[in-house]
């Protein structure tokens, strides 16, 4: 069993992508083969990959991170999806064919706030009508706030 968690970027100082590495290093530290799946092309250097601690177990592995072009999941695998806005990301969880499907909601900003960015604006509508079809295909959920659950859970009562 491999664990992968999906995140529309990677990027150096950003909430989601800290939560990504922070979790990336707690399943190296437990010894778990993991890795992080981006959609876009990955940039050396642009964020600082955890590495195993010196515990003295040697079957641990540093975290990959693979471009969702390349990246082909096995029926064993675990896939942890980080929804924060819309993103190619959501069909292939939907569509994927895997041991267990976890869903960390990060919240999705109302597309309001970004009226004078087209793009934002419309990856925020994406991801909120995305959303909808996705809670019928997640095993598990986090939120990582009171007020992310109860916005989920409404998603999960239409």
């Amino acid at each position: 069993m491999k664990i992968f968690q999906l995140v529309p970027s990677l990027v150096h100082g950003d909430a989601v992508s800290n939560h990504v590495l922070a979790i990336a290093a707690v399943l190296n530290e437990r010894g778990y083969i993991n890795g992080i799946v981006i959609p876009g092309i990955i940039k050396k250097n642009s964020v600082k990959i955890p590495k195993p601690s010196g515990t003295g177990r040697k079957h641990l592995t540093k975290t990959g991170v693979f471009c969702l072009k390349k990246f082909k999941p096995q029926k064993d695998d675990v896939l942890i999806y980080h929804m924060a806005i819309g993103s190619e990301l959501t069909e292939f969880v939907i569509s994927a064919d895997v041991r267990k499907k976890i869903m960390i909601y990060h919240n999705i900003t109302p597309e309001h706030f970004f009226q004078n960015m087209p793009e934002l604006y419309a990856r925020c509508k994406e991801g909120r009508q995305q959303l909808e079809r996705l809670v019928e295909h997640i095993d598990f959920s986090i939120c990582d706030s009171e007020y992310n659950e109860m916005e989920l859970l409404s998603f999960f009562k239409k």
